[in-house]
């Protein structure tokens, strides 16, 4: 599938968009608050034997170490300024900076990694990995798209089985296969202002059409459908970080501060398949429109 330069331009501008954000939030979140690095540096079971062999230390001095602290604090102050730096490229990398192409395949790695280090966090549980799909998975399509190195309908593929992986996962959690996230449940109250138990009703049918998504995405005729429900459910889930948490008063910044950049990396949740409907499905939805009208 082959879409025209004016298309492209909106495709290539969302990626762009989403790969901003991506970066951007991130790096917010390692300058300013954490990262999930102490779930490797303190995993004792994983780690106790080569700090002991080669640090020469017991595991109770390593793990209380300022110094240990002080490490692993400049590691994610390290991946922040990384982010950041991926950020600006990002808003002014062009066809003519091929040479730039492979700091993409590092920064997907390096997010793939952080995903990997929230699976850790959350007992290994599959989906826990996959729900970041979109978005260590964006900047190597951005890159892609940017230098030529495949065709729209490739990537319009492979965007798709990143969307679907996304809201399968998220889903797992929503409908209770694995054990529903309480941010998840404070979330819909405070968005919705409903009881604790409608929350749990309404995430177990959130969870739902989150698989139904997954797979309504890749059917012909209906899919662009699926996709713009993915549009506004993704959007809708990375505002409610904010929404959520943050209202008006002496502490609306300092929480503006604490929320916005989870809000900021997941808005790719939304825009990704904004870029696939406005660019891949409408004009499909449009043409069988007017085919039947026209009939």
């Amino acid at each position: 599938m082959e879409i025209s330069d004016s298309r492209h331009k909106q495709f290539q501008f969302l990626f762009r968009l989403s790969c901003f954000l991506i970066f951007f939030g991130r790096a917010w979140q390692h300058l300013v608050w954490d990262a999930p690095f102490r779930a490797f540096f303190w995993d004792e079971g994983l780690l106790e034997g080569i700090v002991t062999s080669l640090l020469g230390v017991s595991w109770f001095d390593y793990v209380t170490s300022t110094s240990t602290d002080l490490f692993i604090t400049v590691l994610t102050r390290v991946f922040g300024v990384f982010y950041l730096i991926m950020a600006g490229i990002t808003l002014v990398i062009s066809p003519k900076m091929k040479k730039l192409g492979w700091l993409y395949y590092l920064a997907s790695a390096f997010l793939a990694i952080l995903a990997i280090l929230y699976c850790k966090e959350k007992f290994y549980h599959t989906a826990q990995f996959f729900e970041y799909a979109i978005q260590f998975l964006t900047p190597v399509f951005f890159m892609h798209l940017v230098f030529n190195k495949t065709s729209e309908g490739r990537l319009i593929l492979f965007s798709k089985i990143a969307i679907a992986l996304t809201f399968i996962s998220h889903g797992m959690y929503a409908f209770g296969y694995y054990p529903r996230p309480g941010v998840f449940v404070d979330m819909t109250i405070n968005t919705l202002g409903v009881s604790e138990d409608f929350a749990h009703q309404f995430l177990w049918i959130a969870g739902v059409l989150d698989f139904v998504v997954g797979v309504g995405i890749f059917l012909p005729r209906v899919g662009h459908y699926f996709m713009l429900y993915a549009v506004v459910w993704g959007l809708a889930t990375a505002v409610a970080r904010t929404w959520a948490n943050v209202t008006f008063g002496p502490y609306m910044f300092p929480l503006l501060n604490q929320y916005l950049n989870q809000t900021l990396y997941r808005l790719p949740h939304g825009l990704i398949p904004l870029a696939l409907y406005l660019v891949a499905l409408k004009p499909i939805w449009r043409r069988a429109t007017s085919n039947t009208a026209a009939s």
